[in-house]
């Protein structure tokens, strides 16, 4: 069965690339097994990775290819987590697939070691995606899954990967400008209701926006807001 996208996620994926890329350190190394387990277990709690989106709604549950989704990097040249970042973040998804990739960096301990998740933004915000992170992939101890299937890459392997159209936001850039906020909504009592005011101004022409509820309409109006402001600051 199909589901609509809620009129902010429909905004978040209509005016993208919105995606979100979070990345995981693992001192040492780690189990690339129970990290995929934990992956796995993951994708099965949230059905939204199972979907693709297909206009305003996300599709039939689709069968999940793992070696689409989840891939292991072994390059002991990979040392800095924010270089490893900055390259996650241009990650092109699987095609005609859900919209989401998970890279198990050097799992061995050589070089810098960890997990990136990155994912289309209409899947889940931040916030959920942290929870299902730590109560499913982050656990050292458990059961533990088959990584025979899934490709090993080589940096230079995984750059071939990257979509210069895909790019998340990352959060040293989404500050909000209180000052100037507050100087175009002066009866404002404070900065939400200020950013809240003149993001609705811009939004509520959308169509999207016809049946959607207050509260609805005051999330999907500053998820827009923020997008704004980001894609001005990184062009």
């Amino acid at each position: 069965m199909r589901i609509r996208l809620t009129p902010a996620e429909a905004i978040l994926h209509r005016t993208g690339p919105n995606n979100i890329t979070a990345l995981f350190h693992a001192p040492g190394g780690f189990d690339p097994r129970r990290a995929f387990f934990g992956v796995k277990s993951m994708v099965q709690a949230s059905e939204r990775f199972q979907r693709c989106i297909n206009g305003n709604a996300f599709t039939d549950k689709v069968q999940v290819n793992w070696p689409d989704h989840v891939a292991i990097l072994d390059d002991p040249s990979v040392t800095q987590p924010e270089k490893m970042l900055h390259l996650a973040r241009h990650l092109a998804f699987p095609q005609d697939r859900p919209p989401w990739r998970v890279i198990l960096v050097n799992p061995g301990g050589a070089g810098w070691s960890g997990l990136i998740l990155h994912f289309d933004h209409a899947i889940a915000d931040g916030t959920r995606m942290a929870r299902l992170i730590v109560t499913k992939v982050l656990p050292t101890k458990g059961d533990a899954a088959a990584v025979d299937s899934l490709p090993r890459l080589s940096l230079h392997q995984l750059k071939k990967m990257i979509d210069p159209h895909q790019q998340s936001a990352p959060i040293a850039l989404c500050r909000v400008p209180f000052d100037g906020l507050r100087a175009r909504v002066p009866q404002a009592m404070g900065n939400s209701e200020a950013l809240l005011h003149l993001t609705r101004e811009a939004l509520d022409t959308c169509a999207a926006f016809d049946t959607a509820s207050m509260k609805r309409k005051n999330h999907a109006a500053g998820a827009g807001y923020a997008t704004t402001r980001v894609r001005r600051a990184i062009g």
